[in-house]
């Protein structure tokens, strides 16, 4: 399951192998996640998941504290890394490492916990995207899988109402794909969310647990409707017509899921049809 030991103990070479190594954690995390976010949900978590999550959190805390020490070395012979590369990895190191510590409950208010490290997360962002540079336009593509996730986890996550907004709001600019993931997307989904959970809120409190959605409802391109006919009867348009646009046609099918009766109550899902 994991590398050898030896070489989790040895120092980072460079940058690539910091992302080779940070990437190969991140995979077993988020197949833990996974599993756990499952088992959660169903209040089946055990000792054995409780160990587990101790281990993967010391494997990230070891990938950056020899970050750490990889960078001071750098310093030392007075050279420079490459500073987008380096906030790349560090916004996912920060993604992962909230996560993962909060993925072993079913309660939407762990995350709660974590304000500091989504402010951070979003200071590595901020200084990728740059913004402020006069750049309004979205960017149509990037090949590269750099920011989205992690914004779209914190917009949707992080319920501090400046901090989410931040994420949103660089999500609106951010690239219109990275990989596989659609920015536009992202972007109506993650402000129909914290929409639905703060509809009751003056703007400067929390959302209460059975005000919160659970999951990651990013809907795809199956999601996507083009015309009217195939839509259900008894939509609900939630203040907007379904009207094919030439440049965003259609709308996006999105599946909202929360306990408003407490977390050992019944599931309310309903289905809402988002304004491209």
């Amino acid at each position: 399951m994991y590398s050898s030991a030896s070489e989790h103990d040895t120092p980072q070479k460079d940058l690539t192998d910091s992302r080779r190594r940070l990437y190969e954690v991140s995979d077993t995390c988020l197949r833990f996640i996974g599993k756990a976010t499952l088992k959660a949900a169903a209040f089946q978590i055990d000792i054995d998941d409780l160990v587990e999550q101790v281990k993967l959190q010391t494997r990230l805390d070891t990938w950056r504290e020899q970050l750490d020490e990889l960078l001071q070395r750098v310093q030392t012979v007075g050279s420079q890394s490459n500073q987008d590369a380096l906030n790349i990895l560090l916004v996912h190191f920060k993604v992962i490492y909230i996560w993962i510590r909060v993925c072993t409950t079913a309660s939407e208010t762990a995350p709660d916990s974590y304000h500091s490290d989504f402010e951070e997360l979003l200071h590595y962002a901020e200084l990728i995207a740059k913004p402020g540079t006069g750049l309004v336009t979205p960017q149509p593509l990037s090949f590269d899988v750099q920011i989205l996730g992690p914004l779209y986890y914190t917009a949707l996550k992080c319920r501090h109402p400046i901090i989410r907004r931040r994420a949103l709001e660089m999500l609106r600019s951010a690239p219109r794909r990275e990989g596989l993931w659609n920015g536009h997307y992202a972007y109506v989904t993650a402000k129909r969310v914290i929409d639905l959970e703060e509809e009751h809120l003056n703007g400067q409190e929390l959302p209460d647990e059975t005000s919160r959605l659970h999951g990651l409802p990013l809907p795809d391109e199956e999601s996507r409707i083009y015309n009217l006919g195939d839509v259900s009867l008894n939509y609900n348009t939630f203040g907007h017509d379904i009207i094919p646009s030439p440049i965003y046609p259609g709308t996006l099918e999105a599946i909202f899921r929360k306990k408003p009766w407490g977390l050992s109550g019944e599931w309310q899902t309903h289905t809402e049809y988002i304004k491209l």
